[in-house]
């Protein structure tokens, strides 16, 4: 995870280092508590006049890229199924469903990429590792 407070280059930072193409965004009061996402795709459209950009912190960071507002990223408890999961991810076309406790913090993700793998018939971890 990144704490909303840190530098967007740290964040992304963070993201590299995970090896996942999104983390949570969290606050940095509560910690853990899930704000926003920050994914590989707010990197878009960073080039030489912008790339200050990268010294805001996350918050301040997501919101100029995304305008007013940042989306709220989407949950899952312990307690839903994964029906529940795949229907906010179909319903939302979105990648990933955060998995929190009930006080709001992250405790993992659920993209679709991890249920496909679950159900194909394909040995994807046999093809990555050549």
């Amino acid at each position: 995870s990144t704490n909303l407070i840190f530098s967007s280059l740290q964040g992304f930072s963070s993201l590299y280092q995970s090896q996942h193409a999104a983390v949570p965004a969290v606050d940095p009061e509560v910690e853990r508590t899930l704000l926003y996402t920050l994914s590989v795709s707010d990197i878009r459209g960073i080039n030489r006049k912008n790339v200050g950009e990268l010294a805001l912190p996350v918050g301040a960071y997501l919101f100029s890229r995304h305008g007013e507002k940042p989306a709220v990223p989407v949950t899952v408890v312990y307690s839903d199924t994964l029906e529940d999961a795949m229907q906010k991810l179909i319903g939302g076309k979105i990648h990933r469903v955060w998995v929190t406790d009930a006080q709001g913090h992250v405790e993992g993700v659920v993209t679709a990429s991890d249920i496909l793998t679950q159900f194909s018939l394909y040995n994807f971890s046999e093809q990555t590792s050549k």
